[in-house]
């Protein structure tokens, strides 16, 4: 089953909507910056969703920089998962 931002994600690169994915990617860089500096709790877990959330971001910014829609499946929905995650 996909995630919320996988979900979220392809519906914009489905639409070709860029500005949406930065809007979702800034966001979600701002929320680790504010996140990194906090003490006194355990935030690792929070931390690690929203890297994972941006890294699906990133790969559907890649996916429309490059045009290759070869991520989609026979459905139509987009598997960011199965994309490289060493370039991010």
């Amino acid at each position: 089953m996909k995630s919320s931002i996988e979900c979220i994600v392809d519906g914009y690169v489905r639409l070709n909507d860029r500005r949406a994915l930065e809007d979702l990617l800034s966001h979600r860089e701002m929320l680790l910056n504010r996140l990194g500096g906090q003490t006194g709790l355990d935030l690792s877990g929070t931390i690690k969703q929203i890297a994972d959330e941006r890294r699906v971001i990133e790969a559907g910014i890649r996916q429309l920089k490059s045009g290759d829609f070869s991520c989609l499946s026979s459905s139509g929905f987009a598997d960011f998962r199965a994309v490289d995650q060493s370039e991010v």
